[in-house]
């Protein structure tokens, strides 16, 4: 499991069948939520947190960028897209999230 930066809750990540699985606990490892994307696991998905305790993945498969946030009990997924109306400045998805091949911030599907 991966801490997030202020140790408040963990993640696993894993693909154990034909989807990537994103499971959140809290700093206890207790069980908060457990998301079965549609992202196949047969394609990569890069991951990290930023320093606000969101989740943030790029799937490799279609180029879309996501991330989880957390309402203090549960997890929610939010499509991330540079071309949002009025996008939320402090909502910038941390650069080491992209490997080196892809531009820097993706917004949707190629």
């Amino acid at each position: 499991m991966s801490p997030s930066p202020d140790g408040s809750y963990k993640v696993a990540v894993s693909s154990d069948g034909p989807y990537w699985i994103f499971a959140f606990y809290d700093a206890k490892g207790n069980p908060m939520t457990e998301d079965e994307t549609d992202f196949s696991s047969l394609l990569k998905v890069y991951w990290c947190w930023d320093k606000g305790n969101r989740l943030w993945v790029y799937n490799s498969d279609d180029g879309w960028t996501w991330y989880w946030s957390c309402d203090g009990s549960q997890w929610t997924r939010t499509p991330y897209s540079t071309s949002d109306i009025s996008p939320d400045p402090a909502l910038t998805p941390p650069e080491a999230l992209y490997p080196e091949y892809v531009p820097k911030v993706p917004s949707g599907p190629r």
